[in-house]
C-alpha cells in the first residue's frame, strides 16, 4: 500500500554485472583519479585557486585529472604525473630541473629565477611536493626561507622513502595566499 492505495508491481530484472566494458573502464577510471587526489587533498584545499563557480576544490581537481592526466596502461587507468596537476592559479611558474637528493632527508629541484617578469616577485614561496609511488605517501612542507630568489625548492622526505622512486612538483605562492601558480612537474629521483 502506497498513500492508502493498493500498488501492485513486478518484480525488479535480476543483473549479475549490468555495467558495458566501456562504463567498467570509466569508473575504475573515476576511481584510479580520486584515490590519487585523495593522497594531496591538504596541499590542494590551500593551493587550488581560480574554482569555477560552486564547486569545490575536491571536484575541480578531479575533474581536472580525469580529463587532462588519467592514461591506459595495460588495461589499468593510472596517473600520469606529468600532466597531474597539484596547484591552481594566476601566478608565473618557471622552468625546473630534474630532482636530486643530497644524501639526507631533503629531495630538491633548482629552478630559473625569473622575478620581475609578469607577476613572479623574489619573496614568493617556493615549494617542493614529493610523492612516492610504492609506498602511497606525499611529503610537502612550506619554508619561508625558500623563496623564488634562491632558485631552489626543497622537501623534506621520511626515512621511509630511502630506496624509492619519488616524484617531484614545484609550486609558487606568495607568502600571503593571495597568488598561487600552476605546479610545475620536475621529474624524479630514486631516494638514497
Amino acid at each position: 500500500m502506497r498513500l492508502g492505495k493498493q500498488v501492485i508491481r513486478s518484480l525488479p530484472w535480476q543483473w549479475k554485472d549490468p555495467n558495458t566494458a566501456v562504463q567498467q573502464s570509466l569508473r575504475q577510471k573515476f576511481i584510479a583519479a580520486q584515490q590519487f587526489c585523495k593522497l594531496f587533498t591538504p596541499f590542494y584545499k590551500t593551493y587550488w585557486q581560480n574554482l569555477p563557480i560552486n564547486q569545490t576544490a575536491w571536484n575541480a581537481v578531479n575533474s581536472y585529472t580525469i580529463k587532462n592526466s588519467m592514461v591506459l596502461n595495460s588495461g589499468i587507468w593510472c596517473v600520469n604525473k606529468s600532466l597531474f596537476r597539484l596547484s591552481n592559479g594566476n601566478l608565473l611558474n618557471t622552468t625546473a630541473h630534474e630532482p636530486s637528493n643530497n644524501g639526507s632527508h631533503l629531495l630538491y629541484s633548482c629552478f630559473h629565477d625569473n622575478s620581475g617578469i609578469g607577476n613572479a616577485l623574489p619573496n614568493d614561496l617556493a615549494i617542493g611536493v614529493v610523492y612516492c609511488e610504492d609506498l602511497n605517501l606525499v611529503s610537502f612542507k612550506q619554508y619561508s626561507y625558500y623563496d623564488r630568489s634562491c632558485g631552489v625548492a626543497y622537501c623534506f622526505t621520511p626515512d621511509s622513502f630511502s630506496g624509492h622512486i619519488c616524484f617531484f612538483w614545484l609550486v609558487f605562492s606568495r607568502p600571503d595566499l593571495s597568488l598561487v601558480s600552476n605546479s610545475v612537474f620536475c621529474g624524479s629521483v630514486l631516494k638514497s
